[in-house]
């Protein structure tokens, strides 16, 4: 389970690592489709480029316009207030039905009206094409004859101008009616929040002779580069009488038209949620960065390092599950240490001993004497084989390298057979036996008895007088269909405080180490040990009618 639980907090601390990672990176994209979308917006809507114009396409146009004018080559120029306009009537048609055609305009302009560099001019007699391209426009020069120069040229319309264009050149070309009824057609199409129209004379509006040229074949709008408004020029009746020839101006104020499109609000809503991901996974960062150094501390020496934080989420799960395992770490180091010093200290003794016996027999020449101390030599060498054993036992125990051969065994026989042993051994204590019912668990046979016999033999050595062993099924729900063997003496008790630690390796309740009273402090850990590989449990607490120490051990009757 607890696997599991690390398993989960790591999945989901690097899906926050991921969905943090990826709200960066839509935020940068967002912003970026944005100024994107933003700039586009205020791109001409017919952001044509006169390069997809190849050259011969722009010299088609020159012979195309030649080839539809040819047998009118004899007319007569216009003329607007005594001024020589560069093309005949019939020239004028086909500028303005290939200027429909072309999405702008095709004039011809007298080449001494334009202003040309020196090279440009060479340019020109040489039949190349010049480009130009402004802010506001994008123009390509070829020569038409000896003093015309044809003018392609593409305004950047912005927002609604282009529906402006379109209604002035309907409304200069192909609107019936006279000048006061275009007037108030025209008038109803501005909001009231643009100005007025304004009429001048032909006469006085002091247009050039290029202008004059362009105008008359189609209406122009202007604009500043610090300005998203248009004023566009109409003529009216140009090749009227001076007092009927006007030229109407009219400013569009395009502010209305240039809000957002709704696919705007897409990569503002990605920036939005990107902002709320980058605040909601900020606190799973920082804990994240805090837990990364908490590791690295705890890895350079640094024990009490401890990452502390409170919570449900998966980061403080993870945080939590690491300080438990850095205090399991500790508890280990700690018990390593205590266990390094108690084995010094239990083998301390044996070996001074060794040494005492052998200084003695090397010094003495009686013959019964050197029989005892022969005596107590091997004994001596038997318990520090014993202490040795007992802690390979234990040490096997704890690693799980013993492997049981788990049966069903008969735990009343047993328990029957190592009270009768303990009769025998210790005559001076009385061991009262309850096993009424014939009791049967899963386990091995031998570490059974290694069980009961280091537990009646711990009730022994400090009972007063009487020793009670009891077996009988498990009362505890948790429990159900488990046994519990009861082990009772009448001593002085284990104190409230030392029963976890009893268990221990070398641990003893009276300090002095006695071990007359005291044992070699291993029994009691390695009975936890078997027990614990027999699936079951060990606790002690106080016997409720002998006094002293009661120890309860579950076992479970069947394979679990």
């Amino acid at each position: 389970m607890t696997n599991k639980r690390v398993c989960w907090g790591e999945t989901m601390r690097a899906l926050f690592l991921k969905l943090y990672t990826l709200s960066l990176l839509a935020v940068l994209i967002s912003m970026a489709a944005t100024f994107y979308l933003l700039w586009y917006q205020w791109q001409p809507e017919n952001n044509y480029n006169l390069k997809r114009f190849s050259e011969p396409a722009l010299r088609h146009l020159v012979k195309d316009l030649k080839e539809r004018t040819k047998n009118t080559q004899s007319e007569v120029s216009l003329k607007i207030n005594k001024i020589h306009l560069p093309v005949n009537n019939s020239e004028l048609e086909q500028l303005r039905l290939l200027s429909a055609q072309m999405h702008g305009l095709v004039s011809l302009i007298f080449e001494r009206d334009l202003e040309f560099s020196k090279e440009e001019l060479r340019s020109l007699k040489q039949k190349q094409i010049i480009y130009r391209n402004t802010i506001e426009t994008k123009v390509a020069y070829l020569s038409y004859d000896k003093e015309r120069v044809l003018e392609l040229e593409l305004t950047r319309l912005k927002g609604s101008a282009t529906h402006w264009m379109a209604s002035a050149i309907y409304l200069a070309h192909y609107s019936p009616g006279n000048l006061e009824e275009k007037l108030q057609y025209l008038q109803l199409a501005l909001s009231e929040y643009e100005p007025k129209p304004i009429i001048q004379a032909l006469n006085q509006a002091q247009l050039s002779q290029s202008q004059l040229a362009r105008l008359v074949v189609m209406p122009q709008a202007y604009s500043r580069l610090t300005s998203s408004n248009y004023r566009i020029y109409i003529l009216h009746q140009p090749f009227a009488s001076s007092d009927q020839a006007k030229l109407i101006s009219f400013e569009v104020n395009l502010a209305a038209s240039l809000w957002l499109p709704p696919v705007t609000f897409l990569p503002v809503l990605s920036i939005l949620l990107g902002i709320f991901f980058w605040f909601s996974l900020r606190p799973y960062i920082n804990k994240t960065c805090q837990l990364s150094k908490v590791t690295q501390r705890f890895s350079e020496g640094d024990l009490n390092a401890r990452v502390g934080l409170e919570g449900y989420s998966p980061i403080d799960k993870l945080a939590q599950q690491f300080d438990h395992a850095a205090d399991h770490v500790q508890q280990l180091l700690q018990s390593q240490n205590t266990l390094l010093k108690a084995v010094a200290h239990e083998l301390r003794t044996p070996i001074a001993k060794l040494f005492f016996y052998g200084e003695l027999l090397s010094a003495t020449n009686d013959e019964e004497q050197k029989q005892q101390l022969l005596q107590d030599y091997h004994s001596s060498v038997e318990d520090l084989s014993k202490l040795t054993n007992e802690l390979l036992t234990n040490h096997h125990y704890r690693s799980g390298r013993i492997t049981l051969d788990m049966s069903i065994i008969n735990l009343s026989q047993i328990v029957m057979s190592e009270c009768r042993e303990s009769v025998y051994i210790n005559t001076a204590i009385k061991l009262e036996l309850n096993c009424t019912n014939e009791v049967h668990i899963w386990g091995e046979e031998q570490p059974v008895r290694r069980v009961l016999t280091n537990l009646i033999n711990n009730a022994n050595r400090h009972a007063d007088s009487q020793i009670k062993v009891s077996l009988n099924p498990s009362v505890q729900a948790e429990y159900d269909g488990w046994v519990e063997i009861w082990v009772e003496d009448d001593g002085v008790g284990v104190p409230l405080d030392q029963r976890t630690a009893i268990f221990d390796l070398f641990y003893r309740v009276d300090e002095s180490r006695n071990r007359q009273s005291g044992g070699l402090g291993l029994g009691l850990s390695i009975t936890k040990q078997i027990i614990k590989a027999l699936g079951g449990h060990i606790t002690v607490d106080q016997s409720q009618t002998l006094g002293g120490a009661r120890f309860i051990t579950l076992l479970p009757t069947q394979q679990s």
